[in-house]
């Protein structure tokens, strides 16, 4: 990579080509990506450090009780939503 910038992007962004996003945590002086990188031999990368609020890191969203919670009401439109012809709102 000698003699490119750290942000040079020449021949990024075509349709072969995207930057990719994976979550991690910094510990000790080490990020930790929560899954592999693309095979790439060696890319650039930015770091952002994000605010942590004191939870866990990798936490999840809801806990068990709200995702129950959750489920019952979405349960309710279970029949329209596998109803005939809703396939129609899959299509981007």
């Amino acid at each position: 990579m000698e003699g490119r910038g750290l942000l040079d992007r020449s021949g990024w962004g075509n349709e072969k080509t995207m930057y990719k996003t994976i979550p991690g945590t910094y510990r000790s002086g080490v990020v930790q990506l929560a899954e592999p990188p693309p095979d790439l031999p060696e890319s650039p990368v930015l770091v952002t450090f994000l605010k942590n609020e004191g939870g866990q890191t990798n936490a999840p969203a809801l806990d068990p009780a709200q995702i129950a919670e959750l489920r019952g009401k979405l349960a309710a439109w279970e029949a329209d939503w596998n109803a005939p012809g809703m396939e129609a709102y899959d299509k981007p």
